[in-house]
């Protein structure tokens, strides 16, 4: 079988299948290190091809797209867990599995954000890397801060559209499990009212509930509902 015939079989099979975390896999193997003659030879050529891939129902994503996010994936899991095969493979794991729940968003959840500024406040921003990136190809500017104090100075020097927090993250003082509650108390007190969207590990009702009742926007864990919050939340002001 030639070359060609190769990656047509390879192509055939991936619009059979449709699946996203084969497609990642290839992915994640060829910017990784490639891996046998296959992937020298012909992964290149495969990627060349694909041009896209679409969710019933959702969007559409650009395998190049798809690819500069998991390779910005790859590349900060090699940065910060190179060591520990393990911790680096749960990273990039953890993290391309978020791309194929974004890709199942609505058209209208994929919001213009065009000239908007997000402000982000997490401690450990690595951990939203494919959200950011998604968010910044459709136009979005990001500033990050991984503090209440960083946080609360950056918005005293600029304007933001929207405020994204996690919920507990380490402070000068010790670790806050409520630091998210915190900055949002704190700007509202200064009647601070950007929209404000916690993004945290819980998606409990109870949590959302509380969210809310501190003036949040919204709460949520999933990727998916975070782009659809940012999208009511820009569509507003």
């Amino acid at each position: 079988m030639s070359g060609n015939e190769i990656v047509a079989a390879v192509l055939r099979f991936l619009e059979i299948i449709s699946a996203w975390p084969v497609i990642l896999l290839l992915l994640l193997i060829l910017f990784r290190r490639p891996i046998g003659e296959f992937i020298n030879e012909y992964a290149p050529e495969l990627l060349k091809r694909i041009k896209s891939a679409k969710v019933p129902g959702g969007i559409e994503i650009g395998f190049a797209e798809a690819a500069e996010v998991v390779q910005d994936v790859v590349n900060k899991g090699a940065q910060e867990h190179g060591n520990n095969l393990r911790e680096f493979r749960n990273f990039v794991v953890e993290q391309t599995n978020k791309l194929p729940r974004i890709a199942a968003a609505s058209p209208a959840d994929q919001a213009n954000l065009q000239g908007r500024h997000l402000l982000w406040v997490d401690d450990n921003p690595s951990n939203n890397i494919v959200e950011r990136n998604i968010m910044e190809r459709l136009g979005a500017t990001i500033t990050l801060a991984i503090s209440t104090d960083e946080a609360l100075e950056k918005v005293r020097q600029g304007r933001y559209d929207v405020i994204i927090s996690d919920m507990g993250r380490a402070e000068k003082h010790g670790y806050v499990t409520r630091a998210g509650y915190d900055l949002l108390d704190e700007l509202r007190l200064a009647h601070i009212m950007t929209p404000f969207i916690i993004y945290a590990a819980s998606n409990a009702p109870e949590h959302r509930a509380e969210a809310q009742q501190h003036g949040a926007l919204g709460s949520t864990n999933n990727p998916q509902e975070l782009l659809q919050l940012v999208s009511s939340a820009v569509q507003k002001t």
